[in-house]
């Protein structure tokens, strides 16, 4: 295998006399744990040979590394074993290493998101129609930081014509998500109506029986990033499929029980995030006599 190039590589045995209780099933290996980089290439150790052939004899699952797959259980077709057999853990930034229980996940009582909401795709703008008096203002996944939209730095363009501007207009309340690259989320909470969604997203406009932030809030959830992040598809630049937004699965909860959940977590997070301003402006008070007791305080000015 060539390390070179960023396509992912497969091999495929097809066997036309597979004993009965294989037949119409799939056994996929994902031998990654079991490479070795040497120079230029990537190679199979001896072990991990003798370990995927052992699996190969005796059709074995292997947490993380083979799983039996029903054909008709096949994400369109698609027979990258890595799309099948992962590790059951992600990183994530706010939590570290979080382990998902996906047999657990399967119990919950789930509607799919193409049932509850609207799911339309950006805009593909020219460079050429960008223009500082442009009757449109498109939102680009630079404009999103920490969950927020920065309304102020907004590029605008001049579009018309054929473009049916109303297709990627956003609407308050609208969740957008990010699908090239890095994974983000935000609500459109203006009253705007001259902004566009960019290619980089899809928009979510739920259905009045589901509220965003109570959609957006699961979405943001380590489940649903592991399960995002599982879903990344691409040689080159990673993406996420519509389809597979369409099928995220959304907990099926009362429209009061949505409420009542966002309620209490945008309370107390309003009620943190008070006492950690609190908390950093002592730690600055902190440094600053750390500061007058070297004798350095005079050196400075805060402005």
């Amino acid at each position: 295998l060539a390390p070179a190039t960023s396509l992912s590589t497969a091999l495929f045995l097809i066997n036309q006399n597979k004993c009965e209780k294989a037949k119409g099933n799939i056994l996929f290996i994902n031998a990654t744990k079991f490479a070795k980089a040497e120079r230029r290439t990537t190679v199979l150790t001896e072990a991990g040979l003798s370990k995927i052939i052992s699996i190969f004899e005796n059709r074995q699952e292997v947490k993380g590394i083979s799983k039996i797959v029903d054909r008709n259980d096949l994400v369109d077709f698609e027979l990258l074993p890595s799309r099948y057999v992962f590790d059951n853990e992600i990183e994530l930034d706010e939590y570290g290493k979080v382990e998902i229980n996906l047999a657990a996940y399967d119990q919950l009582k789930t509607i799919a998101l193409k049932n509850i909401a609207q799911i339309y795709r950006g805009f593909n703008a020219s460079p050429k129609d960008e223009s500082a008096t442009g009757n449109v203002a498109l939102l680009k996944i630079s404009d999103i930081v920490e969950g927020e939209i920065l309304e102020a730095g907004l590029t605008r363009y001049q579009l018309g014509g054929r473009v049916k501007l109303d297709n990627y207009r956003l609407q308050k309340g609208d969740i957008v998500l990010s699908i090239r690259g890095q994974l983000k989320l935000a609500i459109f909470e203006s009253d705007r109506d001259d902004v566009l969604l960019s290619q980089n997203f899809v928009g979510i406009r739920c259905h009045s029986e589901f509220n965003p932030h109570f959609v957006k809030l699961y979405l943001e959830s380590p489940t649903m990033q592991f399960i995002m992040q599982n879903s990344l598809t691409g040689s080159t630049i990673l993406n996420l499929s519509v389809k597979d937004i369409e099928g995220f699965k959304i907990p099926l909860l009362p429209l009061d029980e949505q409420q009542k959940i966002v309620q209490e977590y945008n309370e107390k997070q309003k009620e943190l995030k008070v006492k950690l301003e609190e908390i950093l402006r002592e730690l600055r008070t902190t440094k600053l006599n750390a500061y007058e007791q070297m004798g350095i305080r005079q050196t400075f000015t805060i402005k």
